[in-house]
């Protein structure tokens, strides 16, 4: 049975976020939880350590991460960017499992 997924705002698919985008949002939004209180997941820290080390080096995160990772590591069957639909085990549409879901430079 596939699951569907309906959004409030079917434009957020259209952004294209930006880091200096990102921060900017990132410091507008209060926290969901105090400090120290209930763990969340988020990877809002991930894309902090992607914007800083694009800062530090001059190079954009996708080039550090197949020069850090993917070429030292011989990682042929793993990519930044979404690879081929045939190479990929998706359980569902594509549309409704975010597997066609791009978000631009803001993608740790």
């Amino acid at each position: 049975m596939p699951i569907t997924i309906q959004l409030s705002n079917p434009d957020i698919l259209k952004l294209t976020p930006t880091p200096t985008g990102f921060l900017k949002g990132f410091a507008s939004r209060h926290p969901v939880f105090p400090t120290f209180q209930t763990p969340v997941y988020s990877n809002a820290a991930f894309e902090l350590l992607a914007i800083a080390l694009s800062r530090i080096t001059g190079k954009d995160f996708k080039t550090l991460f197949d020069e850090a990772l993917i070429k030292p590591l011989h990682l042929s069957r793993t990519s930044y960017d979404k690879p081929d639909d045939s190479l990929g085990v998706i359980p569902g549409n594509v549309t409704t499992t975010f597997w066609d879901f791009d978000m631009g430079g803001v993608w740790p």
